[in-house]
């Protein structure tokens, strides 16, 4: 589903660490690029998704956009 929406750019790692890469990716459908974090499987991330939704409207915070 999420490689259905977006380009991923290899060439555009923006960072990685233990658990995940954060690359620079395209909207398929709107030409925006955003910053992708793409989680390795044998990691639960719903404690940080359930933090970055309550950090929502934070002017220092990122906006999340979806996740799959």
């Amino acid at each position: 589903m999420f490689f259905e929406k977006y380009y991923i750019s290899a060439e555009h790692v923006i960072g990685e660490g233990a658990f995940s890469i954060c690359l620079q990716v395209t909207s398929k459908e709107t030409k925006k690029e955003f910053a992708a974090k793409i989680m390795k499987l044998s990691h639960d991330a719903k404690q940080e998704i359930a933090a970055l939704e309550a950090c929502q409207g934070h002017p220092n915070i990122v906006e999340l956009i979806e996740t799959v």
